[in-house]
């Protein structure tokens, strides 16, 4: 059974192929077949699967620059080229997968920015409310000693609070992390791996109450190890009822106000 999107036309066209960012470092190769979704292109080098690659179509009239996925990879030995063909077979990307790549980052960076922003004011409201809270003063000799100050009650779970400013941003985040269970959350002192916290979700459009999810974090990471931002890989548990929140919240903000 066939499971491509389009058919293969048979076609034989020179290529040029590179990693982004490595246009310094390109192969060369051929198409043996190509539809709209994706072609097979016969190489001695073909890159591994999984991995992403751009590929220049060489034809003097007609020739196209693509973006694309590698989905299998086949490196024939030497002996066997004769009747074994190397070269790989890729998926090309869409518009939409490259758009929201590229906003991925950059949504990142802004929820890293207001968070950031958050815990400042919040530290500071802290500061100073202790700076001007007034000193108890000494009981008379006479009055009984004061009774013991209850214990404070043990806090189980850390509460984070991710804000969204804007409908596109939740949209994003939702369709590359939220729908699959997850979700990468900023945070100046991310707690460790295997932590159950609470995830506070504030949504960017007026008169939505926030979303407060129970998570696990599945991998901690430093602002060192992350291009500049801390924070935390989280699990929502149980999923089946974080899912079912989120996707409300994806039908409403998917419509215009």
């Amino acid at each position: 059974m066939n499971r491509r999107q389009s058919v293969r036309h048979p076609r034989r066209v020179q290529v040029a192929f590179w990693k982004p960012g490595e246009t310094a470092h390109s192969f060369s190769g051929y198409t043996t077949n190509i539809s709209v979704t994706g072609m097979f292109i016969g190489t001695n080098t073909p890159l591994a699967r999984g991995s992403r690659v751009r590929i220049e179509v060489l034809d003097q009239q007609r020739g196209f620059l693509v973006e694309a996925v590698v989905t299998h990879s086949i490196k024939a030995p030497q002996q066997l080229q004769a009747v074994r063909q190397s070269g790989m077979g890729v998926r090309l990307l869409k518009v939409e997968e490259l758009i929201a790549n590229f906003l991925e980052g950059g949504i990142r960076q802004q929820v890293a920015v207001t968070h950031q922003t958050l815990v400042s004011n919040v530290a500071g409201a802290i500061r100073r409310a202790e700076e001007t809270a007034p000193r108890p003063s000494a009981p008379p000799p006479s009055a009984a000693p004061p009774a013991p100050p209850a214990p404070a009650p043990k806090v189980e779970e850390r509460i984070f609070r991710l804000h969204f400013t804007a409908p596109e941003q939740f949209l994003v985040a939702f369709r590359r992390e939220m729908q699959n269970g997850g979700l990468f959350v900023p945070a100046e002192d991310p707690a460790g791996a295997k932590s159950k916290i609470l995830v506070e979700i504030h949504l960017p459009r007026e008169g939505m109450m926030p979303l407060l999810l129970p998570a696990v974090v599945t991998k901690s990471y430093s602002s060192q190890l992350n291009h500049g931002i801390a924070g935390m890989a989280v699990e929502f548990e149980p999923v089946d009822l974080a899912l079912a929140q989120l996707e409300k919240v994806f039908a409403i903000l998917r419509n215009p106000a």
